[in-house]
């Protein structure tokens, strides 16, 4: 039994600390812990008396639980939440279809690592790269639906636990994603003439200039996509909607070019204002 760090290709060690033992069976087991050798040694400790007390099926309850039995679980707490109808049930049948069969006690970092790299490495239905916001979404989900099992007892520890890493970084380190009951209560807050523009900015994933200058021809409602063209280098990316989001557009009136205009049919000066206000 022994912790460890695994070396890559230039034999360099990796951040992440391992623990190695057997199992009452003989079985041998590798489990990803996270990046402190002390929670490693800890967590190697425990299960070495658990072991020689005979208790190790007893505590490893997440080796008898299928993920599907949290997800399932998961889907009923919180499908009548708001975020829920909103985004995260887009997502549900990609994590299901990756973790479902699998023990609980088989996610471990490698595979939220190996999940993540998968996801970013597979195209868009529609052929177009995706975004490394998109991925992150469907980590925090997959983070929040551990989470829940942890409360519920259906695990020992989140591998998400110390684990940053997982997640890609923003260029601008300012910049911090929003909770899912943070984007519950600003669009709440906000007053009916901003909500749509807000609304866009958050589920579509696009910055204050791309909401303000978004035209009606960028938009195809019946594929469900926005086509933006980067100013910088031509480069166009597709953004999938919704549901919700096509309903959204589907209720706004078409006055000109813009989707939300102000005066002289050009983005609103005045919408500018009120992103600073709000």
């Amino acid at each position: 039994m022994e912790v460890f760090k695994r070396k890559n290709r230039d034999g360099e060690e990796g951040e992440t600390w391992y623990i190695d033992y057997r199992d009452p069976t003989g079985k041998r087991i590798i489990k990803a812990v996270g990046p402190s050798k002390r929670e490693a040694q800890d967590y190697l400790s425990k299960m070495k008396a658990s072991i020689r007390e005979g208790r190790f099926f007893d505590i490893k309850k997440e080796n008898r639980v299928i993920f599907n039995e949290l997800l399932d679980g998961y889907v009923e707490k919180v499908k009548d939440e708001k975020y829920f109808n909103t985004s995260v049930q887009y997502f549900i049948p990609v994590i299901r279809e990756h973790f479902g069969k699998k023990l609980i006690s088989e996610i471990d970092y490698k595979a939220l690592e190996d999940f993540r790299d998968e996801r970013k490495r597979i195209s868009t239905q529609y052929g177009t790269p995706r975004s490394d916001r998109t991925v992150n979404l469907e980590m925090a989900i997959l983070r929040h639906i551990l989470r829940k099992g942890l409360k519920w007892g259906m695990l020992e520890k989140n591998p998400f636990e110390n684990a940053d890493d997982l997640f890609y970084k923003n260029r601008n380190k300012r910049e911090r994603a929003l909770t899912e009951d943070e984007v519950r209560r600003l669009i709440e807050a906000c007053p009916p003439y901003l909500k749509p523009i807000v609304v866009t900015a958050v589920y579509a994933g696009l910055r204050k200039g791309d909401v303000l200058n978004l035209k009606w021809k960028d938009i195809d409602l019946e594929r469900g996509i926005i086509r933006l063209t980067e100013q910088k280098t031509g480069k166009t990316r597709d953004i999938v909607l919704n549901n919700d989001m096509r309903t959204l557009l589907h209720s706004l009136l078409v006055k000109g070019d813009y989707v939300f205009l102000g005066r002289m049919e050009s983005p609103s000066r005045m919408s500018k204002d009120r992103f600073r206000r709000h």
